[in-house]
């Protein structure tokens, strides 16, 4: 009998550690079909929807970094946790305050923005809350929600979601923390 080589255990949830040392390594019946149901985990991981909703009025593109690897850090953070599933990243906010050449490398990237005029206050977050109303209607549980963003206004509909088997991934910012 040929031996299955080693797998590591892991979580789908950003809150938990990748547990990288444990591994199954046993042959016998019931093993195997814990084999079996972690590798239909995750099939369905591999096959939830991720969707994020990055605030960039309230978060820009951090200090130091390359606007082109935004797409690709939050792919790999969301990889790197046990998250398979297809990603689609939408950034809200007033476009006309991204410098044109970040708008070209974020939106080559895969990044689809919502344009906000900036005429209001808090009407990014409020389109925010709208879109993600209209996502949540599409698509039933089980799916991740990821939200980037510096307003903690997004407390109440987040806690709602939980509560009806959403994963909800939340990345905060404090205004110090980005720039222009």
């Amino acid at each position: 009998m040929k031996p299955i080589s080693p797998r590591p255990i892991f979580t789908p949830s950003l809150n938990q550690k990748l547990i990288s040392n444990s591994y199954f390594l046993s042959f016998s019946t019931q093993r195997h079909q814990n084999s079996m149901r972690r590798n239909d985990e995750e099939e369905i991981s591999r096959s939830m929807r991720v969707s994020v909703w990055w605030d960039f009025e309230n978060c820009n593109v951090p200090a130091n970094s390359s606007a082109c690897r935004v797409a690709a850090s939050i792919t790999n953070a969301l990889r790197a946790n046990g998250i398979r599933g297809p990603v689609q990243i939408t950034a809200v906010g007033d476009v006309m305050r991204i410098s044109k050449t970040n708008q070209e490398a974020l939106s080559s990237t895969g990044i689809n923005f919502a344009h906000v005029p900036s005429g209001r206050k808090k009407s990014a977050a409020i389109y925010l809350v709208l879109d993600l109303m209209k996502w949540v209607s599409r698509n039933p549980p089980p799916a991740h929600v990821f939200l980037i963003s510096g307003d903690t206004d997004f407390a109440g509909i987040l806690h709602r979601l939980r509560m009806n088997n959403y994963n909800i991934l939340l990345v905060l910012w404090k205004v110090g923390n980005y720039q222009n």
